[in-house]
């Protein structure tokens, strides 16, 4: 069995670099049905959003051997050209999946190749860089959990399920959605985490209208056309202003108060060392 990876801007939609157009495969001298990867872990103090977790920044790094089998001389040239035009070397960040790690992926950029090594007429060996300056992994599949609001103010659990916990062993940086559909404007919104300890006060929220707190992004967007377009709504800084994040390994108790009807839909992918 043959093993590639996938990257591209979309967790749900990632280029197959073991597709035609590309015809890439992982090697590894030991096995090459187990690839192995060479993993660093540097200091890096501007890194995206690290702080959050340890007070210290850092990046991993994956050195990635590769071969691309071609028809012909002319394929591979051609082929090597749309791989690495695919990556964009240093231009943008996408996500990074490896076949051999499939429940996990990376989020940085393609930063260069080595060792270019012609392995008969059609074949080409070399090294790709990936560099992740969030060092730690998403899972796949995004978590959904929608909370129904009848009462104000309303306490509920994340997860839902008693005995159940918040995956991964790195905190997530969830999406909440609020949706008001209570028939009338409502004011003096407050969404509490009591696991965390983080408050976020909203002023009101109008009828129909829907409110996202973005923790990664650290914003606070209004749609008055039921999420079809956003703007921004507020500063998500400051006391009372935390948007709540999510613990890790153990159940959450959130609460909403000012909203009598409405729901509250929560998203997030669970995060890895």
């Amino acid at each position: 069995m043959a093993y590639s990876f996938h990257f591209g801007t979309t967790i749900g939609a990632l280029t197959d670099f073991s597709g035609a157009a590309y015809n890439l495969t992982v090697v590894s001298d030991d096995n090459p049905l187990i690839p192995e990867f060479d993993i660093g872990v540097y200091s890096n103090p501007q890194a995206h959003k690290q702080g959050m977790y340890t007070g210290t920044a850092t990046e991993r790094v994956f050195e990635i051997p590769c071969v691309i089998r071609a028809a012909s001389a002319a394929t591979l040239r051609t082929q090597l050209d749309s791989t690495f035009g695919a990556l964009g070397l240093g231009l943008s960040s996408g996500y990074l999946k490896l076949d051999t790690w499939p429940t996990r992926i990376w989020y940085g950029r393609f930063v260069g190749r080595s060792g270019e090594k012609r392995h008969g007429a059609n074949n080409m060996l070399f090294t790709l860089t990936f560099r992740c300056e969030d060092m730690f992994a998403y899972a796949t599949s995004l978590t959904t959990q929608t909370i129904t609001i009848s009462s104000d103010p309303q306490t509920f659990m994340v997860p839902a399920t008693s005995g159940t916990v918040v995956a991964g062993n790195v905190d997530p940086t969830p999406v909440w959605v609020i949706k008001n559909t209570s028939g009338g404007d409502e004011y003096g919104l407050i969404l509490a985490n009591a696991t965390t300890g983080e408050t976020i006060n909203i002023s009101g929220l109008a009828d129909a209208y829907w409110l996202k707190l973005d923790f990664d992004r650290q914003v606070v967007e209004l749609s008055t056309d039921s999420g079809s377009t956003w703007a921004a709504y507020m500063t998500a800084v400051g006391t009372n202003a935390n948007i709540p994040a999510l613990s890790h390994s153990t159940q959450n108790s959130i609460t909403l108060t000012g909203l009598s009807a409405g729901s509250v839909v929560l998203t997030y992918y669970a995060r890895y060392l």
